[in-house]
């Protein structure tokens, strides 16, 4: 069964006198509409501004970066042939040259209020002769066709709010019965809510009674020609002076990072066309103020920071990128990244001798490789009053007097003394890379202190309360028997010296271990199993006698004394206690090695 078609004359039906309408409001009308249009299509569609589209195009639907169809809007009531042929023509041609030549579109469409005549459509056919594209006219039989897809566009160019009010008062008081008849009114009314701009559209909302409105643009001449201004006022009190310095520098050198600010210090207003509702009262608990991602020709440069001296020779040089380039009223701020995860912000003012360029530096060590975080640290120890620094990004460079900084910066001597010491150790052994612990145990940090002294070439001390295991062969010599009856000096030749490091055993390399009165924690059962012939392989634990730590020292890296042994060095940790010392027993006897 056929169904009934609507009469060809219902679809030209259209309230817009196309043959009187003028040319402002025929291009804003038809820029919506093809807006809209294409609004879902893959890709976006573009209105492009200037004086008859700069590069053959005024409006623009984009497949990736192609322009995929170009639609050239053009004024003519009267179309252009007869008396407008000879100056009409050369203006369509011209627009489609010149969008082939810059684009090479899959279809073009001239958009002009008549229906074309015939000869007008034979001339735009001709003008693709042997290229591939598609061409057409878009004239008024095309254009309303197009807006019965659309309605509340040629709504908003022809409403009359009162007699729109009154067709529509007696739905508003119909029941909600059928179960999306609540839907269909809501969309209804914000379709109607559509109609009352030419260049806004509304999306509503609702959040425990209270009705949201939310403007979109649907013409990019929107805040032209019906601005829209929310207006976001502060006043802050004495208890907020933290937030006021926060605040005024991200005005004053533009704003990096995000700011939070207690919610009784914003007040929100709206102003706008009389449609426009304005700003709900909504008591606010915090207010949230994020940079704009705007792209700076300087984001994602590498910038380079070369420290000299006062004779111009460099004392370091650290090269990062730059991650925000923002301006403010008086200057300009720039934050950028070195060795991954140090963090420097820079505020310069436009007049050098309007301020002082100011410097903050941050950086969180924690589970970071122990490399980049010594670069971070080298870097901050090169912030020396008496230094000059150059700077250079992009094709911009400057300089200034470290001397002149306002606000100093200051070093983790616990933290850079920890780094510096896994970054020793870490380049002694191939192949093996730490990252710095968030947190540590006071023996472990002792232990990573003491192999990081053993490999620059001094004597140190081991962590107090240890002992040393002896394995026996089996034999009993005078010195072994006077060590295991009633102790003395200890000197013990270590072909490898390990250490325990996050979890990895290392090999510094053959050392020594030297204590001036141990004695045997097991002696008497040591003698015995010698006596009896079943000590080979047994071990003995030796262990100072006044709980003092043991010497050590490596063999071959150390410069030694005039006595033999290296330069002595504590373990000068940050909050740590070095401990006290043994003393000397010159007449101890030797024990010799770990196998006896």
């Amino acid at each position: 069964m056929l169904e009934p078609v609507a009469p060809a004359s219902d679809l030209s039906k259209s309230q817009i006198d196309w043959s009187r309408i003028n040319e402002r409001d025929f291009n804003h009308l038809v820029e919506v509409l093809l807006i809209k249009k294409h609004a879902k299509a893959p890709g976006r569609v573009d209105v492009i501004r200037g004086a008859g589209g700069d590069t053959g195009i005024d409006v623009v639907v984009w497949r990736g970066d192609k322009a995929a169809i170009i639609y050239q809007l053009k004024y003519f009531p009267e179309g252009f042939t007869g008396g407008f042929r000879e100056n009409r023509r050369p203006q369509v041609k011209k627009s489609f040259d010149t969008a082939w030549k810059n684009h090479s579109p899959e279809e073009w469409i001239l958009v002009m209020p008549p229906n074309p005549h015939i000869n007008e459509s034979n001339y735009v056919d001709q003008l693709a002769k042997d290229k591939a594209v598609r061409v057409e006219i878009m004239g008024q039989a095309k254009l309303t066709a197009a807006l019965t897809d659309y309605p509340e566009v040629e709504r908003a160019f022809t409403r009359d709010e009162l007699v729109d009010l009154l067709e529509r008062t007696h739905q508003e008081k119909a029941g909600l019965v059928g179960g999306t008849d609540l839907s269909a009114r809501i969309q209804d009314l914000v379709s109607l809510a559509n109609t009352r701009s030419q260049y806004w559209d509304v999306e509503v909302s609702t959040i425990n009674g209270e009705v949201f409105e939310e403007y979109v643009a649907k013409h990019p001449d929107a805040m032209v020609e019906e601005p829209i201004i929310t207006k976001l006022t502060f006043q802050f009190g004495e208890e907020h002076q933290d937030e006021v310095t926060r605040f005024q520098d991200s005005l004053n050198y533009g704003m990096v990072e995000d700011l939070d600010l207690p919610g009784e210090t914003a007040t929100f207003s709206r102003s706008g066309p009389s449609w426009v509702k304005p700003m709900p009262a909504t008591a606010l608990s915090r207010v949230r103020m994020s940079p704009v991602a705007l792209a700076s020709g300087l984001d994602g440069k590498t910038i380079t920071f070369d420290f000299r001296d006062e004779a111009g020779f460099t004392q370091g040089r650290f090269e990062g990128v730059v991650t925000r380039h923002v301006t403010g009223e008086i200057g300009s701020s720039l934050r950028a990244q070195f060795a991954n995860i140090l963090t420097l912000t820079m505020q310069i003012p436009f007049d050098p001798d309007g301020g002082i360029p100011k410097l903050k530096m941050v950086f969180n060590a924690a589970e970071l490789p122990v490399r980049d975080v010594q670069v971070a640290i080298d870097m901050l120890r090169s912030f020396q009053p008496d230094r000059n620094l150059d700077v250079y990004v992009g094709d911009l460079n400057g300089s200034m007097k470290l001397s002149n900084l306002v606000e100093p910066l200051e070093g983790d001597d616990w933290t850079e003394m920890l780094v510096e010491d896994l970054s020793v150790i870490e380049k002694s052994q191939r192949g093996v890379s730490f990252v710095v612990p968030e947190s540590i145990e006071p023996y472990d940090r002792v232990n990573i202190r003491v192999a990081r002294l053993l490999l620059d070439g001094y004597q140190t001390v081991m962590a107090p309360r240890q002992s040393m295991s002896v394995t026996l062969k089996g034999d009993l010599n005078d010195g072994l028997g006077l060590l295991l009856r009633d102790g003395g000096a200890l000197l013990v030749t270590q072909p490898a010296m390990a250490f325990d490091i996050q979890g990895s055993k290392l090999n510094l390399g053959p050392g020594i271990i030297h204590h001036p009165h141990v004695r045997a924690r097991d002696g008497e059962e040591a003698l015995a199993a010698i006596e009896a012939g079943t000590a080979a392989g047994r071990v003995v634990h030796l262990e100072p006698v006044d709980e003092t730590p043991f010497r050590v020292w490596l063999q071959p890296r150390a410069d030694t004394t005039a006595n033999g042994e290296p330069e002595y060095r504590a373990w000068g940790i940050p909050t740590f206690d070095d401990p006290v010392l043994p003393t000397t027993i010159d007449s101890a006897p030797d024990a010799g090695s770990t196998e006896d």
